[in-house]
């Protein structure tokens, strides 16, 4: 049981923070309802749950040996970010009842952005190492962490999606939601650029 708990408290961390997937499901919140985020959560928080699975059958293992195939990661997840934020910062302010003409990130657009994102795979990677390796039943526990996860990660997710959508009700003016839509997008940008700081020195030595 102190392992269930300790794995969901890891897992909270891990997906409540600040990130690119939640500051996504914001700006979507705010712009299209929380309803309509929910593909965005869900194929996020599935994707998650493949990440960690993934990480704990053996990439992780392979990341860690392999200088070339980190560094490509985190250039593809830094770029496809980046293209979101500026789509984000370029987007024109709208009525949010005659929305129509826009769409929200979907399933698919969650998914990517989760298995692009940096952060995902070092949290599943530092989970791994933490409750899986030298188990006596790892597989078991692999389950109930992947399990976990994926509950924690739809929760938490949500919650920024529905934080955005409450934020409606102060975004009435196109002022208002330029200067949201900069400061979500300046907020991406930021959070891939810590990302790609904290871990410049592996590539460089």
């Amino acid at each position: 049981m102190s392992l269930l708990i300790s794995m969901g408290l890891f897992a909270l961390v891990g997906a409540i923070t600040p990130g690119p997937v939640n500051l996504v499901a914001t700006n979507s919140g705010a712009r299209f309802g929380f309803l309509r985020t929910l593909p965005h959560v869900m194929g996020a928080s599935v994707a998650y749950l493949i990440v960690v699975l993934t990480a704990g059958l053996g990439l992780s293992r392979l990341l860690e040996h392999s200088r070339q195939l980190q560094l490509g990661m985190a250039i593809v997840g830094g770029l496809f970010i980046l293209y979101l934020a500026l789509k984000i910062a370029s987007a024109q302010p709208q009525r949010w009842q005659a929305d129509d003409l826009q769409r929200p990130p979907g399933w698919w657009s969650g998914a990517l952005l989760q298995w692009l994102n940096p952060k995902a795979w070092l949290v599943a990677s530092s989970g791994v190492s933490l409750f899986i390796l030298n188990q006596d039943d790892p597989v078991f526990v692999l389950t109930s962490f992947a399990s976990l996860s994926l509950l924690i990660c739809v929760i938490s997710v949500g919650t920024w999606a529905f934080l955005g959508q409450a934020l409606q009700i102060l975004l009435t003016t196109s002022d208002r939601q330029r200067w949201f839509n900069r400061i979500m997008a300046l907020l991406l940008v930021l959070s891939i650029a810590s990302l790609w700081l904290s871990d410049s020195h592996r590539f460089i030595h």
